[in-house]
């Protein structure tokens, strides 16, 4: 994940403060996993989409 810049305020930019609170709380869940899980999840995750997707179509 990229490095980014918190140079706002929550009340300057609630949306980009949220955005900064969810990528927090991500970086705190990935930093427990491999790379080979983290991969393996996410590939499990969208498998699960492409089912939902065909039952939908």
């Amino acid at each position: 994940m990229e490095t980014y810049s918190n140079d706002y305020t929550k009340s300057e930019d609630p949306v980009l403060w949220e955005l900064h609170k969810i990528r927090h709380a991500l970086t705190i869940d990935f930093k427990k996993l491999t790379i080979a899980e983290i991969n393996q999840n996410a590939k499990k995750k969208y498998e699960h989409w492409e089912k939902d997707r065909a039952t939908n179509i």
